[in-house]
C-alpha cells in the first residue's frame, strides 16, 4: 500500500481526485498515480465544514488548475477498491475512531457504512455531526441564530428569557398566566353547540364532530324532502284522475 501525499502515512481507504479540472477518465493526469486516504481528501476539499465556510479557492498540487469546493456537488475523489483488495495488511485502525478493522476491506466497509465519525461535518448551528445522523437545526424565530433542534428549547429558556408552560410544553413570551387563559394547548374551551368543555389541543376536532353530525341530518332531511316530494305527486296525480272521472260521470 502506498503513502498518502498529504499525511505521509499509509493509505487509509486510498482515493483517486478527481475533483480537479486536470483529471481525465481515460488519460493518464496528476493524480493517476497517486492515493490519498479518504480522510485527508475530505480535509483538502473542507468537505467536513458547512458550504458557506470552505475556501472559495482550492489549486490541485501539481499543476494549476483549481476548483471553488463550495460549487463542489458530487465528491471529488473515487475510492481504489482495487488497491483495497490487494492490501494484505491486518488489524488496521480506523482513523476517525478508535475501531480496528480484521484488514483493510473491512476498514473500508466500515468506514462507508458504519463509522459515525466518517464525513463528520460541522452544521450551522455549530454541532458537529454525521451526515449519516439525524441531526437537524433550525432558525431563531427572534434572533436570526441557528439552532440545533436538541437545544432550542434550552436556547430560548436561557437567551430570551421565554418560560415553558409545564401543561403544554410550549415555550412563551407571555406571562404563565396569560398563556394558560390565551394559549394553552392544555386550556378548557366550551363549546356552543353542547353542553361540553374540551381542550384547545382537541377543540378542532370536536367541531368537525359537530360538522360530520350537521351533514348528516341534512342528508336525512334531503331524503325526508325527497320521500315527500314523491308522494305530493302521487297525490296530486291520484287527485287529477278522480277529478277527471267525476267531470266525465256529469256529463252523461
Amino acid at each position: 500500500m502506498m503513502d498518502c501525499p498529504l499525511c505521509l502515512d499509509t493509505c487509509k481507504v486510498p482515493v483517486e481526485i478527481t475533483g480537479f479540472p486536470c483529471y481525465r477518465p481515460e488519460e493518464i493526469h496528476c493524480h493517476t498515480m497517486i492515493r490519498y486516504c479518504r480522510a485527508c481528501c475530505t480535509r483538502l476539499f473542507e468537505l467536513d465544514k458547512p458550504r458557506q465556510e470552505r475556501k472559495e479557492f482550492l489549486k490541485c498540487l501539481y499543476c494549476d488548475t483549481s476548483v471553488n469546493p463550495r460549487e463542489l456537488t458530487t465528491a471529488p475523489f473515487r475510492t481504489d477498491h482495487f488497491l483495497i483488495r490487494q492490501d494484505a495488511n491486518r488489524d488496521i485502525g480506523c482513523p476517525r475512531c478508535n475501531h480496528v478493522a480484521t484488514d483493510h476491506q473491512a476498514l473500508e466497509k466500515h468506514c462507508t457504512h458504519e463509522c459515525e465519525e466518517t464525513d463528520r461535518v460541522v452544521c450551522a448551528c455549530g454541532t458537529y455531526y454525521s451526515k449519516r445522523s439525524n441531526h437537524t437545526c433550525a432558525v431563531c424565530t427572534l434572533c436570526d441564530q441557528c439552532v440545533s433542534t436538541d437545544v432550542y428549547t434550552q436556547h430560548l429558556v436561557e437567551y430570551h428569557e421565554m418560560e415553558v408552560c409545564n401543561q403544554c410544553d410550549k415555550t412563551t413570551l407571555l406571562p404563565m398566566t396569560e398563556h394558560r387563559e390565551t394559549e394553552c394547548l392544555c386550556r378548557l374551551l366550551p363549546c356552543r353547540y353542547c353542553p361540553e368543555t374540551v381542550q384547545a389541543l382537541h377543540f378542532t376536532d370536536h367541531l368537525l364532530g359537530h360538522m360530520e353530525e350537521s351533514k348528516q341530518r341534512c342528508q336525512l332531511l334531503h331524503d325526508l324532502m325527497a320521500k315527500e316530494r314523491e308522494l305530493s305527486d302521487r297525490l296530486l296525480s291520484e287527485c287529477r284522475e278522480f277529478f277527471d272521472h267525476v267531470y266525465q260521470e256529469s256529463l252523461l
